[in-house]
């Protein structure tokens, strides 16, 4: 996990998404979504 801010709690079953995802821009920050807990979280930068 690289967000560019703090590290929120999570479990082992997260994917994070990158400030680019296909067509997609998440302008400037990562998103992380949490599967097994079904948290989302965003960092910004």
């Amino acid at each position: 996990m690289r967000p560019c801010q703090a590290v929120p709690e999570m479990s082992p079953f997260y994917i994070e998404f990158e400030e680019y995802f296909g067509g997609y821009n998440f302008g400037g920050g990562n998103a992380q979504l949490d599967f097994k807990d079904m948290k989302f979280d965003w960092a910004c930068g």
